[in-house]
């Protein structure tokens, strides 16, 4: 997961650009800003699901006899 800060302002590369290239390596772009209730919640939503990954990463293998 990729996350594109700030998205409000002028892209330098180009969101289209970037997003085509994380495509091709199955990488997804979450575009967040905090100008706007819609992009503060999409960065919580973001981190949330990163963490749970993490975490969920982490565990360790169930033992099984």
């Amino acid at each position: 997961m990729a996350i594109a800060c700030k998205c409000d302002l002028d892209d330098l590369l180009g969101l289209k650009t970037v997003h085509d290239r994380l495509t091709t390596l199955d990488i997804g772009l979450v575009k967040v800003t905090i100008s706007n209730e819609e992009g503060k919640n999409r960065l919580r939503l973001a981190f949330d699901w990163l963490l749970r990954a993490i975490s969920y990463n982490r565990r360790s293998p169930a033992l099984f006899y």
